[in-house]
């Protein structure tokens, strides 16, 4: 995207220094505005408590590129959205832009205090088993990995829509109509050919981050320093760490009454045990070879990274093949934590 750093925080300068209004049209013909919008109550702190200021400008950083990557009408060339400070977003825009970002942010306000649940399954498919169940309503069109937002309506194929085009070789996501999350899910988990893996969830305040992870940290032994002791040398381990389970990081927001903006990254980690290991020779200390044990972990699994907007009510689903000729297929539901399609 061009910017236009000068223009924009000229005018943010001159609206911060003491002009009242913190909405300027700009005087060059191109009917842009801009606009300081206030987020500070997206992240309240209890009275007393003194703010993480590196950690309100990083948050601030990761909201202004949610709010950039799905902004309808998608930004021009010629406009901006960036942070300003720890507390507002300085955005330099047409008034439909403009419009949009106080209505996302305000909506956030309105439902601030309640969280957004986001519920995933994680399954694995026999090649046959996915071309049978999945194959017809996920054709080799689907979107890809870190697409950007579809703002097309989607095709009607089934009871699944489809989005986007990408190619044969990638993911393919879909998007469920409402109440048909279920359904799938029982005719996927009624095949013996199909293992549910895991079925994480997690809680995301509207416009905020959140992440989980559902696993653990294994140790094993990656390395050895030498250290002398009394004139010998003596092998030390150096520890490593890898993780078996799943992490997911998500921020949601709702657009409006209807459709909910959703970026999320998923990943899917299954260590393979025991751990494999080699022995090796460390050093030679005059006739005695100093020989070690090393572990070297490895795991399958699969990773996906979204960007999608989910009508109310809908899921998301997501299918990768990976390197064993299974498919690994992640599905997602946005709801309020009470059970109900936000509103």
């Amino acid at each position: 995207m061009k910017r236009t750093p000068l223009i924009l925080w000229l005018v943010l300068l001159a609206l911060v220094a003491g002009v009242r209004a913190q909405k300027l049209p700009l005087a060059d013909g191109t009917g842009r505005v801009a606009q300081l919008v206030d987020v500070r109550a997206l992240s309240p702190t209890a009275p007393g408590v003194e703010r993480d200021v590196a950690a309100d400008r990083a948050s601030l950083a990761s909201l202004a590129l949610f709010v950039r990557r799905f902004c309808e009408p998608p930004l021009a060339p010629d406009h901006d959205l960036q942070p300003l400070g720890e507390r507002y977003l300085a955005v330099l825009a047409g008034p439909e832009q403009i419009a949009f970002v106080e209505r996302m942010i305000a909506t956030a306000k309105a439902h601030q205090g309640e969280p957004l649940l986001v519920e995933c399954r994680i399954l694995s498919l026999t090649d046959a088993s996915f071309q049978k169940h999945l194959a017809p309503f996920l054709p080799a069109t689907a979107v890809a990995p870190r697409a950007e937002v579809v703002t097309a309506e989607p095709k009607l194929l089934g009871f699944l829509f489809q989005q986007g085009e990408s190619s044969r070789d990638a993911a393919r996501v879909a998007i469920l109509g409402p109440g048909q999350m279920q359904p799938l899910f029982k005719l996927l988990t009624a095949d013996a050919a199909t293992d549910l893996l895991q079925a994480p969830s997690i809680l995301v305040l509207p416009l905020q981050s959140a992440s989980i992870a559902v696993g653990e940290d294994v140790a094993y032994v990656k390395d050895y320093e030498l250290d002398v002791v009394d004139g010998r040398l003596e092998p030390r381990k150096v520890m490593g760490s890898v993780f078996d389970g799943v992490r997911i990081d998500a921020t949601c927001g709702l657009i409006d009454a209807d459709r909910i903006a959703l970026e999320f990254a998923l990943q899917q980690q299954v260590l393979v045990r025991p751990i494999a290991e080699f022995r090796t020779t460390l050093a030679q200390s005059g006739d005695v070879a100093i020989k070690a044990t090393i572990e070297v972990p490895s795991s399958t699994g699969c990773r996906t990274e979204q960007s999608l907007v989910l009508p109310l009510g809908a899921s998301a689903v997501v299918a990768a093949k990976n390197g064993e000729g299974t498919w690994c297929v992640t599905t997602v539901t946005v709801t309020q934590s009470n059970g109900r399609s936000p509103r």
